[in-house]
């Protein structure tokens, strides 16, 4: 997916109504303003959806990095060279991995959720076999600890009756036990963040795909004439194909 900042005659500055919180977008070309057009209509909502679930992923990583840099530079008492599962002590540390898990996981849950808003989604079906168990993996997750408390036991709490080891009596207190997993760093050898990088390239190509669609077939199909006027009325243009 190519960046504005590729092109280097191409500048932006955003302004943002402080009572409205609208935003106004404004480019340049090697200084100079230039007139622009939005474009709405079902296929280029769709584009503009396509670069948020980018955006989204792009996070997602950025924020799993972090968790797994946090959790391999700890320091305890437990060795995590036989097992991907094992008890932090250092719970200070492990909440903020825990943090950083549950927001990318939320996040990448999102990328496969039918949006109006956005208008786009990740389909299940546009991975090949080899990651859809990995996928089915981290979206239980997601369904059964991030979003909602599900039907797959991902957490524990157990409560207790205690008797006294010496006397024929109870211990005034029941205690409950709870345990709730930090990260869940790979699945069958793949890592998330493989995951991410490997969904973020779907989305991306997508998103090329599309927009040559769009340009080739919606905007230069229309004179430069009619985008100049366009430019002047100040208003969106809706674009798409006639009705069949």
């Amino acid at each position: 997916m190519e960046s504005e900042n590729s092109i280097k005659e191409l500048t932006r500055k955003e302004f943002v109504n402080p009572n409205t919180g609208e935003v106004h977008i404004q480019y340049y070309w090697k200084r100079n303003k230039a007139p622009k057009v939005e474009i709405k209509g079902k296929l280029p909502n769709k584009m503009s959806g396509l670069t948020l679930i980018k955006k989204d992923l792009d996070n997602a990583l950025k924020w799993m990095k972090l968790a797994r840099k946090l959790s391999d530079s700890v320091d305890d008492s437990y060795d995590k060279s036989d097992s991907s599962v094992f008890l932090a002590k250092d719970r200070e540390r492990f909440d903020n991995v825990k943090a950083l898990f549950v927001a990318s996981l939320t996040f990448y849950g999102k990328c496969f959720t039918e949006a109006n808003g956005r208008g786009a989604s990740v389909s299940r079906n546009w991975l090949n076999e080899e990651y859809k168990e990995l996928h089915d993996f981290y979206m239980n997750y997601r369904h059964n600890f991030a979003a909602h408390s599900g039907d797959s036991k991902v957490e524990l709490a157990k409560s207790f009756v205690l008797l006294h080891p010496k006397k024929k009596e109870l211990i005034p207190i029941t205690p409950t036990f709870r345990l709730q997993p930090d990260a869940a760093f790979s699945f069958n050898g793949i890592k998330f963040e493989d995951l991410l990088v490997y969904i973020s390239n779907l989305v991306a190509e997508k998103y090329i795909k599309l927009a040559n669609k769009i340009v080739t077939e919606l905007i230069l199909v229309k004179d430069i004439d009619f985008w100049i006027d366009s430019a002047k009325k100040g208003k969106a243009v809706e674009l798409g194909f006639p009705k069949k």
